[in-house]
């Protein structure tokens, strides 16, 4: 099967979606590959061997849509014209991917072409809502016949909202890449996710204050770059926090290991992919109770889901507390964090998707 993925940004911005496409595409031996991409979003995310299976265009979006005559429309159209199944991930950002995703809507139906949804962004037209843009964009996305979300609750919401063909398949880890480590060093809490508020970098500051209270010796390694990294500047003058920025895979797969608590204040997630890599690696995990970790996430076996700054700071003294008395329940939660990932390993969650895209093309085609 020839299949299509479309991205309204570089495949460099380093995202959860880029390095979902970058492990998808990597892992779909039988199919043919094609990315189109645009040159829109940072570029911070060394691509190098990730997508080596696929036929990468980078185009601007714009002049394609823009001017007929041009290179990057013959590109997209031939996209539109060659595959057998298009991906597209579905988003929210300005006027111009809303004529993206009009034109992906169209393609269904003049080319004939079977498109499938991604909802990889909690913040896509069927979650913003209000506006006019939004509307317009719920409106489009309808028209599209299928959609794939990370999480249950996504399914439910897209259904509520009347759409007709929705799949769930959860984002998946490759578990052999991670080694579980032991975590002999001062007690080290990690995060690592773009340094925005709505991954709840604006709370690190006040946990960090309420952590002193009760743990006398811990450090907070902060891996992360984006609009708020002076808060954690600001942190990390203070002491008892260590900022490194973006690092490789390599340095990240240890900084996992070698953590004892992975710490999401993330506010809206579409699966929060962080965390399973954490688990993949033997660390527990402490997030707020939102969709995407509950995916994965059970209180008290492979960490915790709390509604609170309060308790997120409760739980990650409770697990400092077990692991510097030396309890075997930190370390069963540490194998059950293992245990919980191998669950979404690739080997498991890439026959899923396969099967996702062939019920797709058959059912637009009318195959039994």
């Amino acid at each position: 099967m020839r299949i299509g993925f479309l991205s309204y940004f570089n495949l460099q911005a380093g995202e959860g979606y880029e390095h979902w496409l970058s492990d998808v595409s990597s892992k779909l031996n039988d199919h043919e590959i094609y990315i189109v991409t645009s040159d829109k979003g940072p570029r911070r995310w060394d691509t190098k061997g990730c997508f080596e299976k696929a036929q990468i265009h980078e185009i601007s979006f714009k002049r394609a849509i823009v001017n007929r005559f041009s290179k990057d429309y013959r590109v997209l159209n031939t996209l539109f014209k060659d595959v057998d199944l298009l991906y597209t991930l579905f988003f929210t950002y300005n006027r111009m991917s809303l004529i993206l995703d009009f034109l992906v809507a169209s393609a269904q139906l003049t080319h004939d072409l079977p498109v499938i949804a991604g909802h990889h962004n909690p913040h896509d037209w069927f979650s913003v809502r209000t506006g006019v843009l939004a509307k317009l964009g719920v409106a489009v996305g309808k028209v599209i016949s299928s959609h794939h979300v990370l999480n249950e609750d996504a399914r439910l919401d897209l259904v509520a909202q009347g759409v007709k063909r929705v799949f769930k398949v959860p984002n998946g880890v490759a578990t052999q890449s991670y080694t579980p480590r032991e975590k002999k060093d001062a007690f080290k809490i990690l995060y690592v996710g773009t340094l925005e508020e709505r991954k709840g970098v604006n709370l690190l500051p006040f946990a960090v204050a309420k952590l002193k209270r009760t743990i006398k010796e811990f450090e907070l390694i902060v891996v992360g770059e984006g609009e708020l990294e002076h808060v954690v500047r600001q942190m990390s003058e203070n002491g008892y926090v260590k900022w490194l920025g973006f690092v490789n895979e390599t340095n990240k797969r240890e900084l996992y290991s070698t953590s004892h608590v992975f710490l999401a204040p993330s506010k809206r997630e579409t699966f929060m992919l962080t965390g399973l890599e954490a688990m993949a690696s033997g660390t527990p995990v402490v997030t707020f109770d939102i969709p995407g970790p509950r995916e994965y996430v059970v209180n008290g076996y492979n960490g915790f889901l709390v509604r609170s700054l309060d308790e997120m700071v409760e739980k990650v003294n409770k697990l400092y507390s077990l692991w510097k008395s030396g309890s075997q329940e930190y370390w069963e939660m540490c194998k059950n964090a293992r245990k919980t990932a191998e669950r979404f390993d690739w080997a498991v969650i890439i026959p899923k998707l396969e099967h996702m895209f062939h019920t797709v093309v058959k059912e637009h085609y009318g195959f039994s």
